[in-house]
């Protein structure tokens, strides 16, 4: 087993009374991609301002290779790269001279690196940061987290704004370091997105509800639609059938379980139609 990069134990944080993180434990590792997905306003984004500091929690514990954040947090952000909330950087520097300040806070010949990554992104070295895209933008603050070979890398809303080929050269980048020994905590909104990951932490009202890995939940995670001969009823199905609504012959409902308990049911009845499809993460959440 690889070093434990991030630890998490038993974090809370409250807003106005409300547990916004709500007891929270979770570890990364290193050589490893997490991916933490969550509903809109379910706390990930929030998370991983905790994680990084720049939000106090009310009470637990945040390590870093065994080294507090609370104790030792600038020592910490030596090794640990991020991109949470709003990126905005100067807008009138050029990519060139905005990464030539940003690598002058690290110890390190750094600068050619990011060079390296505007090239292999193919984002101009001339342009100012006013003049690009809200794609490119997302780039620059991607770069931005892991030009000065960290160690930890934490990137919120990893895949906003992106074109689907953007977003294959982001994995590729990220699964690269992963050989290279980086642990990578990542929050997305779409399921597909993950799917390269390791693990996924599945996040909502603040707690972490679940963790799975892509495979099983690509597995075992059906939405299925089925109309039969005769009318159906409830009695049929069991606690595995989630949101489950049947209207005379015809059944739509969520599949949590082994596809041979699904196999058997469709093949004890007089099926004329049937339709299975992988869930989204919207779907997934109303059954978790």
């Amino acid at each position: 087993m690889d070093r434990i990069a991030i630890e998490v134990k038993n974090l809370t944080k409250e807003i106005t009374g409300r547990k916004a993180i709500d007891n929270v434990s979770f570890k990364t590792y290193a050589s490893e991609i997490v991916a933490l997905v969550a509903p809109q306003g379910s706390g990930s984004s929030l998370l991983t301002k905790a994680l990084t500091g720049l939000v106090k929690i009310n009470s637990g514990e945040i390590k870093y290779f065994d080294h507090n954040l609370k104790k030792e947090r600038d020592y910490i952000m030596n090794f640990v790269g991020f991109k949470v909330g709003e990126f905005n950087p100067w807008k009138n520097m050029t990519t060139k001279s905005y990464f030539k300040y940003s690598a002058s806070f690290y110890q390190g010949d750094y600068l050619e690196n990011a060079l390296n990554l505007l090239n292999y992104f193919k984002v101009s070295r001339t342009a100012k940061l006013k003049e690009l895209s809200k794609e490119a933008l997302q780039i620059i603050a991607i770069i931005d987290s892991i030009f000065f070979e960290p160690e930890v890398i934490i990137l919120d809303k990893t895949f906003n704004d992106l074109s689907d080929d953007t977003k294959s050269l982001v994995k590729s980048l990220l699964k690269n370091l992963k050989l290279k020994g980086c642990s990578i905590l990542l929050t997305a909104d779409n399921l597909d997105d993950v799917s390269f990951t390791d693990r996924i932490l599945i996040m909502k009202n603040g707690q972490i509800l679940d963790e799975k890995d892509f495979e099983t939940i690509n597995k075992n995670y059906k939405l299925v639609s089925l109309k039969t001969k005769r009318d159906l009823n409830y009695t049929l199905f069991n606690n595995n059938y989630k949101e489950l609504h049947i209207d005379g012959n015809v059944a739509n409902f969520t599949f949590l379980g082994d596809m041979n308990e699904l196999l058997k049911l469709v093949s004890s009845l007089n099926v004329l139609d049937i339709n299975i499809t992988n869930p989204c993460l919207e779907d997934l959440f109303k059954v978790l």
